[in-house]
Parts: structure tokens; sequence; C-alpha cells
């Protein structure tokens, strides 16, 4: 059994040719708001083709659907990640001020790397090696305080291909074994 459960960490880096897994410059996303984390892993869609004059189905078609996609939010509205997730500017030194694209329409290919709590002995690390990232600014800011203003993000997986042209896995999980703290 192994069952998963809370968020440890989320983390991004500049993706790598060939659908291939960073290595390193991963940048961790803090203060990820609560339950704002969620897994998309769609259904395959289905197209059903009947024929005339015989009853059910004849054959089921797969269609292209939607990729795999995980959503969150930051409370941390640190400019570093905001240049990250918004320009896929990695190494930014910004300390004070976000400059927003000059494009609204900006869309970044990042890597995602999700690591769950441990649990049981067990963490599980869900990873799109190349995601298409969509950046925003959300929760509403209201004259009594109740929520913080948060970065959110949605990435979906893209499907890559290695150097002989192959797809390559557009995501994957791993369970790892957690050594026991005392």
């Amino acid at each position: 059994m192994i069952p998963v459960k809370g968020v440890e960490s989320i983390e991004f880096a500049q993706i790598v040719p060939f659908g291939a897994v960073p290595t390193t410059g991963w940048q961790k996303f803090t203060d990820i708001e609560m339950g704002s984390v969620a897994f998309n892993i769609p259904e395959p869609t289905l197209t059903r083709v009947q024929v005339e004059d015989k009853p059910g189905t004849w054959a089921i078609i797969p269609e292209e659907g939607e990729g795999a996609s995980v959503t969150g939010k930051s409370l941390n509205i640190d400019p570093v990640i905001g240049d990250l997730l918004f320009k896929g500017i990695t190494g930014s030194t910004s300390t004070t001020r976000f400059d927003a694209p000059t494009a609204n329409d900006i869309v970044v290919n990042l890597a995602v790397r999700i690591t769950t709590k441990p649990y049981m002995g067990k963490k599980l690390v869900f990873v799109i090696p190349t995601a298409s990232v969509i950046a925003r600014l959300e929760n509403p800011l209201t004259k009594a305080g109740a929520d913080f203003l948060s970065f959110g993000f949605t990435a979906e997986a893209l499907t890559v291909s290695d150097a002989d042209g192959n797809n390559v896995s557009p995501w994957y999980f791993e369970v790892t074994n957690v050594t026991p703290t005392t």
C-alpha cells in the first residue's frame, strides 16, 4: 500500500532537450496555499462509431484530449517566482519589483516537480519534464482582508520527442522510501 497525503514542495526548472528531467536549477514555489494543489489526469476522449442498420457501437476511436495538468497557489508574492512563472526567467535577482510581461498571452515552458509529504515511510514525486505554464494573480482582496493575494499557476504536460523522434512520457511519478527521523 502506498498512501499519498500532503504537499511537501513544488519546484520549477528550465526545460532540457528531448524531454529529459533537469538535474539542477530547480526553484521552490513556497508558502503553498492550503488546499490549492490539484492534479487532473483526464480520461481519454473517445468517439463511438455506429453504423447504419446495426445496433450498438461498431468501434471506439480515441481522440486527442487534454493533457495531464496540475494547479497550485503560493501566498509568497516573490518577484523572483513571478519572473519565473510569468516570463520563464530563471535566476532573477529582483527583490522588490515585479514587471508584468509586455504581452498578455505569455505561456512559458518549464519542468515541474511536486513532492508529497512523507507518509508511512514513502513519498511520491510527480514530474512533468516539459509543461506549458500559465501564471496568474489570484484571491480577492477585500476591506476585511480575509484572503491573501497569491501567485497561481496551471501547468499542462506537453508530449515531447527524444533525439530519435520517439515520444517521451509527458509525466510520471515515482515512489521513494523515506528514512524515518528520530
